[in-house]
């Protein structure tokens, strides 16, 4: 549209306010045509906006039997429940992603099992995968894994894209009669397809209860991993203990405890070893 630059003629005859009206108007609707307004304008060069994250599924419905446990139940189960995600990448294939999760969750705490999903292309698709940390995912007397419940999922990368990944496994309620509970490790080679039997860093029967372990693998040494977690006692004392393994998960240290950050069960916390230069924090 081309708009002429001639002023408007002053009004005569008295129709001063009628004139003025018509003007206003008129400088309204040049001033909306010419910034497109009333919507009608052209939005060709208004660039269109950013799409959201894809979002792909990793986990499924629960793959576990009714009664796989082999214990006797209680509480409530919540089937098809996945809870406390974690994800790691491989240092040396940034298309290799491995989560874990905990399997159909008991109110009573603890899972039937844990799960590993692995994805070889960046995360647009995953395989369903699981170590022998609890009996419904295949943990026996003979694999180290003779336990009815798994919980706090912890997974970590070393720098030769060996893949860990930790359990608090456990039979029984906390501290109760007859209870157990242990600090599992396994490890793939294979970007999480395939899991060794679990190690076991630390297992105690009704006295301790081990719990909120995390793992981290050192970044600058493929062989060494640490473990750290809370021991919790029945006068309500949880002090953090501490284990590393300086062969690449096949064996682990004996546990020693940290005094310095002995506090109250209820205050309970996770832990999470920090490597900085050539030491742990």
């Amino acid at each position: 549209m081309r708009i002429s630059s001639m002023p408007l003629s002053a009004p005569q005859n008295g129709f001063v306010g009628q004139t003025t009206g018509f003007a206003a108007m008129f400088a309204c609707i040049l001033l909306l045509v010419g910034c497109g307004g009333g919507g009608g304008g052209n939005n060709a060069d208004v660039p269109p906006p950013p799409a959201g994250d894809p979002q792909f599924r990793v986990s499924g419905t629960s793959p576990f039997a009714a009664g796989c446990d082999g214990a006797p139940a209680f509480g409530t189960l919540y089937v098809n429940a996945e809870v406390e995600p974690m994800v790691a990448l491989n240092p040396r294939n940034a298309n290799n992603v491995v989560g874990v999760w905990q399997q159909d969750r008991w109110s009573t705490g603890g899972a039937r099992g844990l799960l590993t999903g692995m994805s070889l292309d960046g995360g647009w698709t995953w395989t369903q995968h699981m170590a022998a940390f609890s009996h419904c995912t295949g943990g026996s007397a003979a694999n180290g894994g003779d336990y009815s419940r798994a919980s706090d999922p912890w997974v970590t990368f070393a720098p030769d894209g060996t893949v860990y990944q930790s359990s608090l496994s456990f039979n029984g309620g906390v501290l109760a009669a007859g209870s157990s509970s242990a600090i599992l490790v396994s490890r793939s080679t294979d970007g999480g397809a395939t899991w060794s039997n679990p190690t076991t860093v630390i297992s105690d029967g009704p006295s301790f209860f081990n719990d909120k372990e995390s793992i981290t693998a050192d970044p600058t040494d493929s062989r060494l991993v640490y473990a750290l977690w809370d021991r919790l006692d029945n006068a309500s004392r949880g002090p953090t203990y501490f284990s590393r393994t300086t062969d690449g998960g096949v064996t682990f240290a004996q546990p020693v405890g940290l005094p310095a950050w002995n506090f109250p069960l209820a205050r309970c916390a996770r832990r999470q070893a920090r490597v900085i230069g050539a030491g742990v924090h």
